[in-house]
């Protein structure tokens, strides 16, 4: 009965709080599901000699909840294991590639080292290049040549060599 009535309270600081920055791996249902563990909360330590609305002091308490939930993966170690992948997923939807593949000598795992550091956060948090570039990125950097990376993703290798430049001038 609780959670019904104060619903609408939840929902609404989820939404309030999500128009800023998420980190990834946070969802709005987790936000709702903290939400609402902090309204039980509230309800336990809600002091009536205070003169304080109930709905004000719930408010408060989901508001903080949810805030110190979304800083929490904001954390560096939250980033790292979220941003991490499967060795046994594919490298992209369109390309019948596993990472375990892009990862079979030494050469490519010192590759993808330097990758990640160089472009690490160019790939996993930017805007600015779309799937297609990022599949040609992995590609490029799993040691493909331009023709090979054109036949796995089904383009012209004047297309790759397009592609491979656009990054590069965003990287610099």
């Amino acid at each position: 009965m609780l959670i019904r009535k104060y619903n609408l309270l939840i929902w609404r600081s989820v939404n309030n709080l999500c128009l800023g920055y998420v980190p990834s791996g946070v969802e709005r249902d987790d936000l709702y599901q903290e939400g609402c563990i902090a309204l039980y909360g509230a309800f336990n330590t809600y002091d009536t000699n205070r003169n304080v609305p109930f709905y004000s002091f719930a408010k408060l308490c989901i508001e903080r909840s949810i805030i110190g939930y979304i800083r929490k993966f904001s954390s560096l170690s939250s980033k790292q294991f979220y941003s991490s992948l499967s060795l046994d997923a594919f490298v992209s939807d369109d390309v019948t590639l596993y990472y375990s593949d892009v990862l079979s000598d030494e050469k490519v795992i010192s590759s993808l080292t330097k990758y990640d550091e160089d472009v690490g956060d160019l790939y996993l948090y930017s805007p600015i290049i779309n799937k297609f570039e990022k599949n040609v990125l992995v590609l490029q950097i799993a040691g493909y040549s331009y023709s090979e990376s054109a036949n796995q993703l089904k383009c012209s290798v004047k297309k790759i060599d397009n592609t491979i430049q656009k990054i590069k001038r965003l990287l610099n």
